[in-house]
């Protein structure tokens, strides 16, 4: 199976810092105080510029907004022609615990997509502290606050953990009132230095996703970006189209605090393996962004993911809806990017579908 890869988004890491201490964070850095410089975000936009395409550059970390108003401006500004031009788009995702009303301002003057990281109610969120294990449910929920006085509109991030699996009605009652246009659901996973030491079982899963989609149905206000997905690609199953891969796979370059750029997954970044080395496929202070990941497309790592999505098309049925899964989760269970079937796999793909499926038949019904 032949992919030809694209580069749709990338994501820029403006510090390693973040000043909460979540228990599931799969940064192993996140107290080390090292800030991306101005000029690496100078040669990026060099080459972005030397495009015929846009792309959205989403800025995450670490906390992004830790860094400071002042020095995020500079980090934007070789970006705010390209901007103007309509080819770079800005995301960020942040624990919102610092938004005030300048930051609002800033994220209005530059067009800002706002996600943030929130789990939920109060009880949902024993994970996400605080440095000194206080909660941080407060102060995120004062920096939305902000948001929604500002009008700005901003998606949610939410992870599951096992308290949340049985409560599926309550979570979705909470994210239908406090504002958001959009929820993503990520159920706990083992990514970087965080590691799920047990498997959730297969029917608890499909009951969160079904008893999720029902919620949503008779009451869809906000939109769900699992569902979206899904459904527009259930719409399109039966074409030729979603009986093949995709002739463009986003191969999503993440450029690090220092200039290091990974491909596939930002999870990579500051990651090691005895099979793969560091991840990295060059530093943007040496090169062309634009030859660092033409030459990181024969990366072994990003080869072995190319034979693992070829396994996948061959041996799954779900193959057209998820497209072979994600790099960073098949590394992280397995030790390798060459494989097929993850714990992320089951629990957000296989699941979801079958989840769908079911409520819709019923619906006919």
């Amino acid at each position: 199976m032949e992919i030809k890869f694209s580069v749709e988004q990338m994501e820029m890491q403006p510090t390693l810092l973040c000043n909460l201490d979540c228990a599931y964070c799969y940064l192993s850095s996140r107290d080390k105080n090292r800030r991306m410089a101005p000029s690496i975000a100078k040669r990026v936009a060099q080459w972005i510029a030397e495009m015929d395409s846009a792309i959205e550059i989403i800025w995450h970390g670490g906390e992004p907004l830790i860094c400071g108003l002042n020095y995020f401006l500079q980090l934007i500004s070789p970006f705010e022609k390209l901007r103007e031009q309509g080819i770079v788009h800005h995301g960020i995702q942040t624990n919102a615990t610092l938004i005030n009303k300048r930051w609002c301002e800033f994220f209005h003057s530059y067009q800002f997509r706002v996600g943030v990281s929130l789990d939920g109610p109060l009880w949902a969120n024993t994970q996400r502290v605080k440095r000194n294990g206080e909660p941080a449910f407060d102060k995120t929920m004062r920096g939305i606050n902000h948001l929604r006085k500002a009008n700005i509109p901003f998606s949610v991030i939410c992870v599951i953990g096992k308290n949340s699996l049985n409560k599926a009605r309550e979570l979705y009652e909470f994210f239908s009132k406090i504002g958001c246009m959009s929820l993503g659901i990520n159920i706990e996973e083992t990514l970087g230095v965080h590691i799920v030491n047990s498997r959730n079982d297969d029917d608890v899963i499909l009951t969160f996703w079904q008893e999720l989609f029902s919620c949503w149905q008779k009451n869809p206000v906000i939109k769900m970006r699992d569902f979206a997905r899904v459904l527009s690609s259930l719409a399109l199953l039966g074409s030729e189209v979603q009986n093949k891969p995709p002739a463009l796979y986003d191969i999503f370059p993440s450029v690090a605090w220092n200039g290091d750029v990974t491909l596939l997954s930002p999870e990579f970044l500051n990651t090691s393996a005895s099979c793969y080395g560091n991840f990295v496929v060059g530093n943007v202070l040496d090169k062309n962004i634009k030859s660092i990941i033409k030459q990181g497309e024969n990366a072994s790592y990003v080869q072995d993911f190319l034979r693992g999505v070829s396994r996948c098309r061959e041996e799954c049925e779900y193959f057209p809806l998820c497209y072979g899964g994600q790099a960073g989760n098949k590394f992280f269970e397995y030790g390798t990017t060459d494989t097929t079937e993850t714990t992320f796999c089951r629990n957000s793909e296989k699941r979801l579908v079958d989840a769908i499926l079911q409520q819709l038949e019923q619906s006919e019904i």
